[in-house]
Order: C-alpha cells, then sequence, then structure tokens
C-alpha cells in the first residue's frame, strides 16, 4: 500500500509528501501537524478516517490509528501507527446514500401520484 518493502528513515515532516497523503477528498496533503503519527509523537492517541493516500490514478482511504509509547520517565520514546485500506467500506456507503436518495425521490412521488389519480377518479365521477 505505501509502495515500499523495507522501512524508511524519514522525519515526520516528510511523511505527507513522500507517501502522498491527502486529506480525503481534496488535492491537499494532509496537514503534517495533524498527521496521526506527529500528532502521536506528541502524546495523543488518535483515530481518524479522513486521509487517503495517492498512487498514480489509485486513491486509497484510510483509517488510521496512532498511540504514543512512554519511557519510564513519562517521556515519548515512539509511536505505533496503524492503518487499514477502507475502500470497500467508503464504496458500500456511497451505495448506501445512492439506495436512500433514491428511497428518499420515490416516497416524494408516492404522494403526488396518489392525488393524480384521485383527482382523475373524482373527474371521472362528476362525468
Amino acid at each position: 500500500m505505501l509502495d515500499t518493502d523495507r522501512p524508511l528513515e524519514l522525519s515526520p515532516d516528510q511523511l505527507s509528501e513522500v507517501f502522498q497523503v491527502y486529506r480525503e477528498g481534496t488535492e491537499a496533503l494532509y496537514p503534517l501537524e495533524a498527521l496521526p503519527s506527529n500528532r502521536s509523537l506528541a502524546g495523543e492517541t488518535i483515530w481518524v478516517d479522513d486521509l487517503e493516500i495517492h498512487r498514480g490514478d489509485r486513491v486509497i482511504p484510510l483509517e488510521v490509528w496512532a498511540t504514543p509509547i512512554f519511557g519510564d520517565r513519562g517521556e515519548v520514546t515512539y509511536a505505533i501507527v496503524a492503518f487499514q485500506d477502507i475502500s470497500d467500506r467508503k464504496r458500500q456507503h456511497l451505495e448506501q446514500q445512492m439506495v436512500e436518495n433514491t428511497l428518499v425521490k420515490s416516497e416524494r412521488r408516492y404522494p403526488q401520484a396518489i392525488q393524480v389519480q384521485t383527482d382523475l377518479i373524482l373527474r371521472s365521477l362528476k362525468a
């Protein structure tokens, strides 16, 4: 997913650019201070699902968990970061929204259809 088969020695300020990490739905690199790994290195436990990795013509949405690991004196010594491709979940969510939108449109048309039919019946009875 990251297009590397070995660990890289990168500083935290290089992560977004090197791995092409973007804010979901934008062409803006994920802000360095908001990256889960960087926030975790600052002592915060974090979960996000609003970042994407761009790989050529493919966009991979990710869910990311990060937690700091503290040393004996309470200082952050490193962070553990886990991430998961959530493409299927995002696609299912989009499909569900489309079905719900179709249902809402159908529910709006139903009373109109009933009213038109009622009007036609009443007109035919008066004739």
